[in-house]
């Protein structure tokens, strides 16, 4: 009843507006309606071949890409060394002790050749410890040097006696080795050819999206649109935060297109 009784004047709602009127700003957000065309990156790909001489070229040209360096593949399992005691020093009797568990380890390894069951009770590892200790391929300088010069040195499919190192004592198993080589161009072709496809692709698609500005604006958008065999799309009243059909959302889009003078012709 009170409500019904209050009838603001037109001269006090202008008054609550003009001292409000941050309240209000941009309260309606700016629309615009665009004419657009997409250039489509599949219609350039489709056009587009590599030479075998040029994958060669570019084989020939960055082979330090392509160069592999000696590696081997390796699984163990780290019994960890005792830590050192309020003087900093380990006591030298709990390194004995992780030795000969580390030996006992290895006797039950060589037994039963379980890695999996061994590693996952003993190693402290936790990295490799559930998956065997699989450590996969490791190139020099990835280690500590110990650990190393031993499994650099094994044959494939040698188990080290303990290793010790400032982690502790590892059996480490050398499963597979690679000397240095050059990847063959025949390995490498694929990502090659791919390379060069899409460099060709982005060329051709800067070069035409500047030929098809350069169309619409002095023939229309329509023409440039009919050249690419692209169709013309007419949008409905759209916000900064729309999404264009064909696009999708593109807030770099959106920000060239509401810096851009009204009527200010195609671009």
């Amino acid at each position: 009843d009170v409500a019904k009784a209050i009838k603001p004047t037109d001269t006090e709602l202008k008054a609550f507006y003009s001292a409000n009127q941050a309240r209000y700003t941009n309260a309606i957000p700016e629309k615009r309606q665009i004419k657009y065309f997409v250039l489509n990156e599949k219609s350039f790909a489709d056009k587009v071949t590599v030479d075998p001489a040029e994958v060669q070229r570019a084989y020939s040209a960055k082979q330090d890409a392509y160069r592999i360096p000696e590696r081997v593949k390796v699984r163990h399992i780290l019994i960890e060394m005792p830590k050192a005691g309020p003087d900093g020093k380990v006591d030298q009797k709990s390194v004995d002790e992780a030795r000969a568990k580390a030996q006992d380890v290895l006797k039950q390894l060589k037994a039963t050749s379980d890695w999996a069951g061994l590693a996952k009770k003993y190693s402290a590892d936790p990295g490799s410890k559930d998956k065997g200790g699989e450590l996969d391929w490791l190139n020099k300088g990835q280690t500590v040097a110990e650990f190393e010069k031993v499994a650099f040195a094994q044959n494939k499919g040698q188990i080290s006696d303990p290793v010790q190192t400032t982690f502790g004592f590892h059996i480490i198993q050398t499963e597979d080795k690679e000397d240095a080589h050059l990847k063959p161009l025949a390995e490498v072709k694929p990502g090659i050819e791919e390379a060069i496809k899409q460099e060709k692709i982005k060329g051709q698609m800067a070069q035409a999206s500047t030929d098809a500005e350069s169309i619409a604006q002095k023939q229309g958008l329509e023409k440039a649109a009919s050249k690419y065999g692209a169709q013309v799309v007419n949008s409905n009243l759209i916000t900064r935060n729309d999404a264009l059909p064909g696009i999708g959302p593109l807030p770099q889009l959106m920000d060239s297109i509401f810096a851009t003078a009204e009527k200010a012709g195609p671009q």
